[in-house]
């Protein structure tokens, strides 16, 4: 069976969609006790352990979204005509993706910046 890219995106997609909603949402309600309502009230019901352990699962299920994106990226990249606008095309997602990111994962808008930036303190 032949995958073309635009199926390697959609699975890509999916993949990263169970692993962001495991993070956010099961995790979420695993340490922060839900925000009520009736999603709060129904996974509330489940055993915690059995939550901790499907959250866990969809995270290990998300992480095939990024070698799929790999090797895209990389794909696109090769075929490319002009590799400056695609790297310009791509970093500008990034950024534009880093926009709903990190409220839902961090709670604010520079809590990921020391992912991206050295910690550089003088005299060490």
């Amino acid at each position: 069976m032949k995958l073309s890219s635009n199926a390697l995106k959609w699975i890509a997609m999916a993949a990263m969609l169970i692993d962001h909603t495991g993070l956010v949402i099961l995790q979420y309600w695993l340490e922060y006790g839900g925000g009520g309502g009736a999603p709060g009230n129904f996974l509330w019901t489940v055993n915690p352990e059995t939550l901790g352990y499907v959250a866990y699962g969809m995270r290990i299920l998300g992480r095939a979204a990024f070698p799929i994106y790999g090797f895209l990226l990389t794909e696109g990249f090769l075929h490319t005509r002009d590799w400056r606008k695609y790297c310009l095309r791509m970093v500008v997602f990034a950024a534009g993706s880093e926009i709903p990111f990190s409220p839902a994962v961090y709670n604010g808008w520079m809590a990921s910046a020391g992912i991206y930036m050295w910690n550089w303190q003088p005299g060490l």
